[in-house]
């Protein structure tokens, strides 16, 4: 693998940390803003959906700056939101920072999937992007549960700081790691247009939605519902998310050399199969951690690889289309994470906690059915 694509997934690292830790810490956000669990999961909800409008609308103002210019002011603009987000004194001023981290993540994470996809031959674009993409599992491995830990036990505002002085640290590693003067064709209407007009990428689409919407009802509320439903103390919430994350490291580099070797849409298909069922075996483990640990170690195992395959089968599907239609999918993934996590506020306050993963594991169902169908007009 080029060396170049470690300083692209250490950003994501960073940026995959922001954007997963909250759903561990809303207890303590919720208690000292004053405001529900179920409101707190809404920081979620503006964070993805910033990201889901940012992110072609930064693809097409940042296509002719020099990629790594591009990386290093969407880290810049993580730790500043970062920062604001420890600092807020009032749910709105959370709220407003969060979208500003969401819109910062949609600058960087398109980009560098985009910039790894251009670094290596065709043969390894899917073990490229799963490095890349890859920042994000190993941000679920060590970043959410230390960062979920820390939240709990000495405060989340000490947490989101801390997160702000590791973005600039990944600045720094990515200046001096990714050559200057890196150019990709810049995105344009005419181009967005083009590249979802290509067969199947409009279904394709369509999975990433429901798959991550469907996975998000749960997640957006994960730290409440293994203390509430699981019933794990602080530490077994941190253990548990380390768990998850380690399973959707390992998950997410099998996926990139299962693509490579027996195709992206066999693995899609999967993969979402897999989730949905992991999804709906938590129905079963209320009060039973080790149970619930199992399903929760199958549901992070084949996550993650789903979103891996997704960007190699849509590449694959419009291989001249890569800057305009990854940024597509990025965006359509965070729109999937904001509605299942509105999706989940709204069970939570009408079914309560133990319901999410039902909802959950039936919204991943849909994501299924357009997989095949979308197999059936492209197969891959």
């Amino acid at each position: 693998m080029d060396p170049r694509l470690f300083y692209l997934t250490l950003g994501n690292v960073v940026i995959g940390t922001g954007t997963m830790v909250m759903s561990g810490i809303l207890d303590p956000i919720a208690a000292d803003l004053g405001i529900t669990v179920s409101a707190a999961g809404q920081v979620t909800t503006v964070y993805a959906l910033a990201f889901a409008l940012g992110a072609p609308v930064m693809a097409t103002l940042t296509g002719r700056f020099d990629r790594a210019k591009v990386l290093a002011a969407g880290l810049l603009l993580f730790a500043v939101a970062s920062l604001l987000s420890a600092l807020a004194p009032s749910y709105e001023v959370l709220m407003a920072a969060r979208m500003l981290g969401g819109l910062a993540a949609a600058i960087f994470s398109p980009t560098a999937v985009a910039v790894a996809a251009s670094l290596v031959p065709p043969a390894q674009r899917g073990r490229a992007i799963a490095l890349v993409f890859g920042g994000m599992t190993i941000a679920s491995v060590f970043g959410v549960p230390l960062g979920t830990w820390v939240g709990l036990a000495l405060g989340w505002r000490e947490m989101l700081a801390g997160l702000s002085v590791a973005s600039l640290g990944a600045v720094l590693a990515l200046w001096w790691g990714v050559p200057k003067g890196l150019m990709l064709p810049p995105a344009s209407l005419a181009r967005w247009g083009a590249a979802l007009r290509q067969p199947g990428v409009g279904l394709l689409l369509g999975v990433t939605a429901f798959q991550i919407g469907g996975c998000f009802v749960l997640f957006a509320f994960f730290g409440p519902y293994l203390g509430g439903v699981t019933g794990l103390a602080t530490e077994g919430i941190a253990g548990m998310l380390f768990v998850f994350g380690l399973a959707s490291l390992i998950g997410n580099f099998a996926a990139g050399w299962a693509v490579d070797r027996f195709g992206a849409g066999r693995v899609t298909h999967g993969a979402v199969a897999l989730t949905a069922l992991s999804l709906l075996a938590l129905m079963g483990t209320a009060g039973q951690p080790v149970a619930a640990g199992l399903a929760i170690i199958l549901w992070g195992a084949t996550v993650f690889g789903i979103n891996t395959a997704q960007q190699a089968r849509l590449v694959e599907a419009a291989p001249d289309y890569a800057t305009v239609i990854l940024p597509a999918n990025s965006s359509i993934l965070f729109a999937g994470q904001a509605l299942g996590a509105a999706l989940g506020g709204v069970v939570v306050a009408w079914g309560g906690l133990a319901v999410l993963p039902l909802v959950g594991g039936l919204v991943v169902l849909v994501a299924l059915g357009l997989s095949l169908r979308a197999a059936a007009l492209r197969p891959a």
